[in-house]
Parts: C-alpha cells; sequence; structure tokens
C-alpha cells in the first residue's frame, strides 16, 4: 500500500466451507507504516477472537448429481426383488427412486446389508447413494454411515466405498469399469452414531451410465 491501513474495510474471500458448523479467526499480518515500499519487515501478526458459523445452505457438486438422479436411474420401472439383513419388508424402499421414503435397518444388526436382484440385466458405470438422513428436517436422526462395501453379482471381493461426510449428500462412485449387473449388495461397515443409535440406511441407491 501507498498510505497507512486506518479504519479501512478489508474483504478476503475465504475458501468455500463444507454444511455444517466451524470455529475460525483471521490472522493478519501486518507491515509498519513507516517501512519503505517494498520492503515487507519488520511486520507483527494480529490475531482476531474465534467464531462460530454455521453453513446451510450451499450449493455442492453433487447436487448436480442428485438433480439429474431421476432421469438417469437404471432402476427406473424395472422389476426387481429387494431384500435387506433386517426390517427386509422395507429394502424395496431404498430402490423405488423416490427421495421421501427409505430403508433402515434395525437397531441391534451390526453389519445391515441390502440386494436387490433385478429382472434383466442393466449395464451401469456407476453406484449412486443417498442416506436416510438427506434432508435437513431429519438430518442426524440415523446413523450417518461412513464406508460400505458394494458387491456385483457373485463377486467374492468386495468393492470399498467411502461416502461423503455430509450426510445430505448425494455420494456418486465409478465402478473401476461399467459392469453388466444383474443383483447388487450393498453392506455398512463403518458408520457415526446417530439420535436413533444402531439404525442406519439409504433413501435412494440408483445405477447410472
Amino acid at each position: 500500500p501507498t498510505k497507512a491501513w486506518l479504519h479501512d474495510a478489508f474483504l478476503y474471500r475465504a475458501h468455500a466451507l463444507p454444511r455444517g458448523s466451524h470455529k475460525i479467526r483471521a490472522r493478519i499480518k501486518l507491515v509498519a507504516a513507516d517501512v519503505p515500499p517494498g520492503e515487507l519487515k519488520p511486520t507483527e501478526t494480529v490475531e482476531s477472537p474465534e467464531m462460530k458459523v454455521n453453513i446451510r445452505d450451499i450449493f455442492a457438486i453433487w447436487m448436480e448429481d442428485a438433480a439429474r438422479m431421476a432421469s438417469k436411474d437404471l432402476l427406473r420401472d424395472l422389476k426387481q426383488k429387494a431384500t435387506a439383513s433386517s426390517v427386509p419388508k422395507k429394502a424395496k424402499l431404498a430402490f423405488d427412486g423416490r427421495n421421501d421414503t427409505h430403508w433402515v435397518c434395525a437397531p441391534g444388526d451390526p453389519y445391515p446389508s441390502i440386494s436387490v436382484e433385478l429382472q434383466r440385466v442393466v449395464k451401469a458405470g456407476r453406484v449412486v447413494f443417498t442416506q436416510a438422513s438427506a434432508r435437513a428436517a431429519s438430518l442426524g436422526d440415523f446413523d450417518r454411515i461412513k464406508v460400505v462395501e458394494i458387491r456385483i453379482n457373485n463377486q467374492k471381493a468386495p468393492i470399498r466405498v467411502e461416502l461423503d461426510p455430509d450426510q445430505i449428500a448425494v455420494t456418486t462412485f465409478a465402478l473401476p469399469k461399467p459392469r453388466t449387473i444383474r443383483r447388487l449388495s450393498i453392506r455398512i461397515v463403518e458408520r457415526v452414531p446417530g439420535r436413533e443409535r444402531g439404525q442406519a440406511g439409504f433413501s435412494k441407491i440408483v445405477l447410472t451410465k
């Protein structure tokens, strides 16, 4: 600067923060007013008090995937049979393509799993997950799923998938290569407890190209 900074507003565009609660502070390095132009020493660092901010309404990349899910869902209008390790009667709700329905496991199910058998094979390149707590009103009700294992058809070695840490977010997992799928199985292997401890599941599981 060509003059000393005094009572002027100083704007700084911070990197976008994800949804949730964060603690932030400003740390500013100042150059003395009598330092010749071009010189950067001596300096002094000042730090603001800590401030808590809550981020709620943001645009994230996964929202684009969420908007396209319905039109690209390969399971739409396809006859299927869904099963689960617990609460099997509601397993089909994870594959019905709707956001207002879901399947969640029973509280005593330590490693819940859910599967779908398709009437005919489909060729897919991506598996898309939406957790059961996919709306702000229900955020935190169920356990937040961290990691799942998926098996396609009769494969023995599972594929490990880490879900987005934002429980509302859609997770899109690209398969190593497009696969012809008749049966898809998902097993929940890691999760963080929610208010309804022991219950976790999915609002939507979708296959896309």
